[in-house]
């Protein structure tokens, strides 16, 4: 990869008219890793793309470490800001609750409906799935604190709707819809060049939620040891 010296001096600022230089660096260095991978992306490979020098990486993120953390903070903080703003307005419109509604909350937001946002959660997408290889407990940090009261709020709906399949499976189940999600931003830009027809963003949500809230209502395993007694009926006495 490249490794130049890079135009602006001054760690806080850019050139006139140009954007602020620490969303610069955080724009290149999102791509760069969507692109290449987290280990590959070395701090001078970041500087040369966002054109800064290296004084203005350190002045705004510390180092490498700092840039990364800033980099995931970003985007997990955005989706899971509007997922709660989602769900808050589920809970005020004053009408009974449902999987269909708690799954587009879920999902919603990372269905674009226009190219430019398409192409940014493609990229996100490609960026997290090296994250996810490659720093794995580093997203874990971050996302604990940024994810964890949204899910406590949302698992709590869920079980209220559907009680009688076990906390700990639902976990499992919204985190599957998670996976879908992502399976559908990575391939996105695939499908075309397999001859796959473009579909209007509506109806892309409308199938995620459709197929997703099917699996959050599927019955309780049978592995869960509540969900087989049950199925069982009471022990008879010997």
């Amino acid at each position: 990869m490249p490794d130049k010296k890079t135009a602006h001096g001054q760690p806080g600022r850019t050139g006139e008219g140009e954007r602020p230089t620490k969303k610069v660096i955080l724009d290149a260095t999102e791509e760069l890793i969507a692109k290449h991978g987290v280990r590959a992306v070395s701090i001078r490979d970041i500087a040369h793309a966002a054109r800064v020098n290296l004084a203005a990486i350190n002045y705004h993120f510390g180092s490498k470490d700092g840039l990364l953390r800033a980099v995931l903070e970003r985007r997990i903080s955005s989706a899971f800001t509007r997922r709660m703003a989602a769900l808050e307005a589920i809970e005020q419109a004053g009408r009974p609750v449902t999987a269909e509604a708690l799954m587009e909350a879920y999902l919603g937001p990372y269905v674009a409906c226009d190219a430019k946002t398409k192409r940014r959660h493609e990229r996100v997408a490609r960026m997290m799935s090296h994250f996810f290889f490659e720093e794995e407990a580093m997203i874990g940090a971050v996302a604990k604190t940024r994810i964890e009261p949204f899910l406590v709020r949302f698992t709590s709906l869920l079980k209220k709707m559907l009680p009688s399949v076990p906390e700990a499976e639902l976990a499992w189940r919204s985190s599957l819809a998670m996976g879908v999600l992502h399976h559908h931003l990575m391939v996105a830009s695939i499908r075309k060049y397999a001859g796959g027809r473009h579909a209007k963003p509506g109806d892309v949500k409308q199938w995620l939620v459709t197929f997703c809230t099917a699996g959050l209502r599927a019955p309780a395993s049978a592995q869960d040891p509540a969900t087989r007694a049950a199925r069982k009926g009471p022990a008879r006495k010997k």
